[in-house]
């Protein structure tokens, strides 16, 4: 958000609140997703703020972050296409990417939010045993 400004170029605000919607609603949406898709164990440590998985969970953990961060790149690809057209050839482009970034950020996180809730009402016990299993060690 500071980098339009740091660079004297104020226009393109919108357009970096435009792109930062959509990635933004691209991470909650795959959180919510890869929660679902690939649940792991915490360790309940007392001994640690900063535990990270429990043992043997560490590709669950690894693929919980990819999922998210590969939905965050898919929802911003619409809103990153009208940011390099805007910068190359439309400046008025910039003003869209604020609408169609936002929008592809609220649309991913509803259909996150549908997925997730769907899969959870499917599969709610089997992830509770999967979360659960990190108190066992």
């Amino acid at each position: 958000m500071a980098y339009p400004l740091i660079l004297g170029q104020p226009g393109q605000i919108p357009a970096a609140i435009g792109l930062l919607g959509a990635i933004f609603g691209g991470a909650i949406a795959g959180a919510c997703v890869s929660s679902v898709w690939a649940p792991y164990g915490m360790p309940q440590s007392r001994s640690s703020a900063f535990a990270s998985s429990a043992p043997g969970q560490g590709g669950r953990a690894f693929l919980t972050l990819l999922i998210s961060l590969s939905i965050a790149v898919v929802t911003a690809l619409p809103a990153g296409i009208l940011l390099a057209l805007g910068l190359t050839v439309l400046p008025a482009l910039l003003w869209a990417v604020l609408v169609v970034g936002v929008l592809c950020g609220i649309g991913a996180i509803a259909l996150g939010v549908r997925v997730a809730g769907d899969a959870y009402a499917v599969r709610g016990p089997a992830i509770l045993a999967i979360v659960a299993s990190g108190d066992r060690s």
